[in-house]
């Protein structure tokens, strides 16, 4: 922003080679009033991370020229928007919990929930969402995942997976039947790591 002298998350239109400034939570960290991590599909809504405090931020929604605070659901804890469907009616991204844990989460017309595989546990931060919102994927531990609305979750399995080499599901077709992601070493370099795309039918193919 030229203006104020910080960053913050903007807008920029390809034709007219602009950017337009799309405000702010009021707050800012280190020269940042927030980030934008995602788009919907239509382009409508921008989703990312608003600085409430110093050392606070939550998931924020902007459409309509509005700038929206979608809060967090523990007291005290940041949240952030990773991305949304076509509509944006469905955003995703992650909540920390209580002891300060990055955990999946979504917010469904605004209202928040925990990610959870088929038996209730909390999974990892999610990455994205398919165009109708009902296919969501993220980061496992160590497992990347793929929750579906009416299936529940499946990971994406790996023989060498482990606390050290763990793998993140980073983008979904439209349909939500095709995955792409990664497994890789951490610590380490992401050539040490592999490629993957998944589908329910074939399952986890190795991209390399």
């Amino acid at each position: 922003n030229q203006t104020t002298a910080m960053n913050e998350i903007s807008l920029y239109d390809i034709p007219s080679s602009t950017w337009t400034n799309l405000g702010s939570l009021g707050s800012s960290s280190g020269g940042n009033t927030g980030s934008a991590w995602g788009i919907s599909g239509n382009g409508n809504v921008v989703v990312g991370l608003g600085w409430i405090s110093a050392g606070t931020a939550h998931a924020v929604k902007w459409q309509s020229g509005a700038m929206t605070d979608l809060g967090s659901i523990v007291a005290g804890r940041s949240s952030r928007a990773n991305g949304a469907s076509f509509d944006g009616s469905v955003i995703v991204g992650w909540q920390d919990d209580a002891n300060g844990s990055r955990r999946g989460a979504k917010w469904v017309n605004g209202v928040e929930s925990y990610i959870t595989d088929n038996s209730g546990n909390l999974v990892g931060e999610a990455s994205a969402a398919s165009s109708d919102g009902n296919t969501i994927i993220g980061q496992g531990l160590p497992n990347p995942y793929v929750w579906n609305a009416s299936t529940g979750l499946t990971y994406i399995t790996h023989p060498n997976a482990g606390s050290f080499f763990r793998g993140g599901a980073t983008g979904v077709s439209a349909d939500g039947n095709t995955v792409i992601g990664y497994y890789r070493n951490f610590p380490g370099p992401p050539t040490t790591g592999e490629g993957f795309i998944w589908t329910p039918a074939g399952g986890r193919v190795e991209l390399n």
